[in-house]
Order: C-alpha cells, then sequence, then structure tokens
C-alpha cells in the first residue's frame, strides 16, 4: 500500500500541470497566477511554431529529394549505410530490434495509451497527447501512400517489411508522441525548469529509433531524417496549437479580472 501510495504521488507530481490544464483549478479564482501562465504558455506556443515551421520545411526538403532521386538512394544514403553493414554484430542486432520496437505503430499505440489513462483526469492532456501522438502515426500511414520509395536493398534485412520506404513510420512515430509526451511532462512542476533537457532527451531517443533502422537495413538515412523532421514537426505544431488556445483563455481570464470595479469594502482580517 505504501509503494503504491508513493507511486500514486509522483505520478501526481508529473502530471501536476499549469493552471489552464488541470481542471480542479480556476484561473478566475488564481487571478495572480494566470497572468504569468499565459504569458509561458504564449511564449512556448512561438517557440514551438518556429520549431514546426523549420523542421516542417527539412521533411520537405527530404520529401523533394526523395522523389526525385533514384531507388538507388543518393551517395550518402549508400556510403551510410555501407559503413553500418560493416559494424553488423549479434548483439548490437539484437539491441537494434528491441529499440525498434518502441517506434513500432502497435508501440507507439500502447504507449500512448498508457500515458493517456495515466493523464485521465486531465481532458487536454488527453486531447494533445492523441492528435500529437496518435495523429502523428496516422499522418505516417498517409504520407507513405503518397511518395511509395521502395525500400533500400543494399544490405540484407534484418526485419520483414511490406509497406514504402519515405518517411521512416518508426521515426515519425517515435519523435511525434515521445516530443509529444515531453511536452505535457515539461508543463508540470518537476519538469518545467528541465524543459529543454526533457525535449532533448526525447529528441534523441527518437533518433536512436531512427538509427535502428537504417542499420536494420530497412531505410535509407535519408527516410530517417525526413521521419524525425516531419514527426517533430507535427509534435511542436499541435504543442503551440494547445499553448495558444490556453493563452488565449487566460488573457480572457485576466482582461475580464481587469475590467471589474475593485471592491470598495473593507480588507479582510488576516487570520
Amino acid at each position: 500500500m505504501v509503494e503504491s501510495a508513493g507511486a500514486s504521488e509522483v505520478q501526481d507530481e508529473l502530471l501536476a500541470s499549469d493552471l489552464v490544464d488541470d481542471p480542479s483549478r480556476s484561473p478566475a479564482a488564481e487571478p495572480h497566477r494566470a497572468a504569468p501562465t499565459a504569458r509561458r504558455r504564449r511564449r512556448w506556443a512561438e517557440q514551438a511554431s518556429l520549431a514546426a515551421v523549420a523542421l516542417g520545411a527539412i521533411g520537405g526538403f527530404f520529401a523533394v529529394s526523395r522523389v526525385a532521386s533514384k531507388s538507388k538512394g543518393s551517395a550518402l544514403d549508400r556510403a551510410v549505410m555501407s559503413r553500418i553493414g560493416h559494424a553488423r554484430r549479434p548483439l548490437w542486432t539484437a539491441i537494434a530490434k528491441t529499440v525498434t520496437s518502441i517506434g513500432s505503430v502497435f508501440g507507439a499505440v500502447a504507449i500512448t495509451g498508457t500515458a493517456m489513462y495515466a493523464a485521465r483526469k486531465r481532458p487536454r492532456l488527453v486531447a494533445q497527447l492523441a492528435v500529437g501522438a496518435l495523429g502523428g502515426v496516422s499522418a505516417e500511414l498517409w504520407i507513405k501512400r503518397i511518395f511509395r520509395r521502395q525500400r533500400p536493398e543494399l544490405l540484407p534485412h534484418l526485419e520483414r517489411v511490406t509497406s514504402t520506404s519515405f518517411p521512416s513510420g518508426h521515426s515519425m512515430s517515435a519523435s511525434s508522441l515521445y516530443l509529444t509526451l515531453a511536452f505535457v511532462l515539461a508543463r508540470g512542476r518537476r519538469l518545467r525548469a528541465r524543459r529543454a533537457l526533457a525535449l532533448a532527451t526525447a529528441g534523441a531517443f527518437a533518433s536512436s529509433v531512427g538509427a535502428t533502422r537504417v542499420y536494420l537495413g530497412v531505410h535509407w538515412p535519408t527516410d530517417v531524417v525526413g521521419g524525425l523532421a516531419l514527426g517533430t514537426a507535427w509534435a511542436c505544431a499541435t504543442e503551440a496549437a494547445f499553448d495558444l488556445v490556453a493563452a488565449e483563455q487566460l488573457e480572457a481570464v485576466v482582461e475580464e479580472q481587469a475590467t471589474r470595479k475593485p471592491s470598495t469594502g473593507p480588507a479582510p482580517r488576516a487570520t
């Protein structure tokens, strides 16, 4: 029971989000917190918007380059895959297969479902997880139907694959999922001061998932870079949208509080 209570406290602390995301709190009841929270969320929205535009442009560049390039991949693609082929070892193969499973559609859906259940008392967080994580998985499946690039055949495939190559679905799913999780968790009091570290960790893990796809021989490196860029752009755009909505709602409360006439009654006694 003690361990269960302790785990529950840690979960509550991690999910103890800011004023607008916590349904048990009211901005109108905490006007002194509404203004700084609105400024913080608007700043985050601006940062996420810039990242989404920049990374979306990178992903678009790689999309165009993949369409224009030959099915054998670019010289850089072939050089990287050849080096990786020489580095293959049984231990590295076992690790790669384990890591890549976390970025699969099944893994992404399972992790997202678990996170949504943990955040079930906070509808805004659940909604962002659904859009940022599951939406990224759905977008990846749709984008693959557009480009229909063939899989590389430079190295023997160490995993059975049936879909097309661009973008790397594991890379896009992992980046959209883990960055969305980092965005959500970094709003809480425990990780807010370490927001950059949380996002960097999520990005590094997503990149490691992408690297395993090249190691397993089922994607060109440019497939992975394009998938990471598009998945990151999706997560950033989702974060920007939710931050902007939150900031506007808080600013409306602050404006309403400012227009109210100050009370003329006696000040309450300190207790």
